[in-house]
């Protein structure tokens, strides 16, 4: 006789069935772009009646603003204490690593021209990337070759760089000749990388003083 196929339960209660929902939809989302995807995809996946989509979330781009929320409060928690931006900046790296679906259903949102405003915010890990590099001591003279920007252009500048790396990773190691080396090795790389970006949002060192003749 054939093995039988294990079958999985469907989610039961409002909580189960509210995070069943968001990741299926987050999965569907992330693979074909929100305009592509029916409330009956995301039901069938989740295994649950499209209703319950009308119910707990009320329309798809309801459901689509639960799921950017979701993920924007796992950044704010990653981003952690201001007090140290450089392994803060690496904590979100990391963290946009975990959650590269998400980084496709943006980019998905943005080829549409969703406004974004309207639909996600990372305003709370970024304020707190912010706060850090506003409140960082000025850096030693030698210890990155730009200082002295604008703390919110850095913190942005961070921010493309993690989504369009993890974005465009594939395209980019091809083009460059590195297909095939160890990834983690480069995401390292671009880690050591993102700390220059942050640190060029500190104050710049103050000027030496002419000694006195």
């Amino acid at each position: 006789m054939p093995p039988r196929r294990r079958t999985v339960a469907a989610p039961y209660g409002r909580d189960e069935v509210m995070t069943s929902l968001m990741d299926a939809a987050r999965d569907l989302f992330a693979k074909r772009g929100p305009a592509s995807v029916t409330v009956r995809d995301i039901a069938a996946r989740a295994r649950v009646s499209h209703g319950l989509i009308y119910r707990h979330f009320g329309t798809k781009d309801a459901l689509l603003k639960a799921v950017m929320r979701r993920e924007a409060m796992a950044f704010s928690t990653a981003a952690g204490d201001p007090k140290d931006p450089v392994a803060s900046v690496q904590r979100l790296f990391e963290e946009n690593i975990r959650r590269e679906r998400f980084i496709r259903i943006l980019a998905f949102a943005l080829l549409s021209r969703t406004r974004m405003e309207d639909l996600y915010s990372e305003e709370g890990a970024l304020a707190i990337l912010l706060t850090g590099v506003r409140e960082e001591s000025p850096p030693k003279e030698k210890s990155t070759p730009v200082t002295g920007i604008d703390p919110r252009i850095s913190v942005a500048a961070a921010s493309a760089f993690m989504k369009g790396w993890l974005l465009f990773e594939p395209w980019v190691l091809q083009a460059v000749g590195a297909v095939g080396e160890d990834v983690n090795a480069i995401r390292k790389d671009i880690g050591r990388l993102l700390e220059q970006v942050i640190s060029s949002g500190a104050p710049a060192p103050a000027p030496r003083s002419d000694p006195k003749t």
